[in-house]
C-alpha cells in the first residue's frame, strides 16, 4: 500500500491540512467547544505490480495505479478549561471565631460536564464549600495570614484562584 492523498471534506473552518506532515492542524476556538465532525478521504495505491512503458526508446517500469479512496468520519471533542473567580477582594480580614463567607464563581463552556470544587489546604478546620460559597470560622490558631487556594476541575482540566484571609 502506498499513500497517495488526504483531503478534508467537512470539518471546523480553521482546520487545515498540513501536507508535509500529513496531518490536520487546528487550534480550536471558544465557539468550537463540544463535539466537532471531521469528514475526510484517504487514498492509497494498492497495486503491487509494475507496468512497462517506453520513454525515448528505453523500456521503463512504473507502478500500476489501483487507487482506493476511503471516506472517514471522526468526532472530535473539544474540552474547554473551566474557570474560577473569587468575588473581590481577594484579601479579606476576619476576627477569630467569626464566620467569613466568600462567593466562588465557576464556569465551564462545556455545559454537559460536572465540575468539582475543592480547596487547599484540605485540612482547614471549620471550613466548608457549599453552594459555591466558602464558609470558614477561623480559630485563634489561625491568627495571621492564611492563603487558601480554590480549584475547579472538569475531571481533565482545572483552574485555580487564591484568597488571603487575615485572621486578627
Amino acid at each position: 500500500k502506498q499513500f497517495v492523498g488526504l483531503e478534508k471534506l467537512l470539518g471546523p473552518p480553521k482546520m487545515n491540512l498540513n501536507k508535509e506532515k500529513l496531518a490536520f492542524v487546528w487550534e480550536p476556538q471558544e465557539q468550537e467547544v463540544g463535539y466537532n465532525v471531521l469528514k475526510y478521504t484517504i487514498t492509497y495505491n494498492t497495486a503491487d505490480e509494475y507496468e512497462v512503458y517506453i520513454e525515448k526508446g528505453v523500456d521503463k517500469l512504473k507502478p500500476k495505479q489501483e487507487l482506493i479512496t476511503t471516506e472517514k468520519n471522526l468526532i472530535i471533542y473539544v474540552n474547554a478549561k473551566p474557570t474560577i473567580k473569587i468575588s473581590p477582594p481577594t484579601k479579606q480580614t476576619v476576627q477569630a471565631n467569626h464566620e467569613i463567607i466568600i462567593p466562588i464563581y465557576i464556569n465551564d463552556l462545556n455545559n454537559e460536564q460536572t465540575l468539582s470544587l475543592d480547596m487547599e489546604p484540605t485540612n482547614l478546620k471549620n471550613a466548608t464549600i457549599q453552594d459555591r460559597k466558602f464558609y470558614w470560622t477561623p480559630q485563634n490558631e489561625n491568627f495571621g495570614s492564611n492563603k487558601i487556594n480554590f480549584i475547579v476541575s472538569d475531571g481533565i482540566l482545572r483552574d485555580t484562584a487564591q484568597v488571603e484571609v487575615i485572621v486578627d
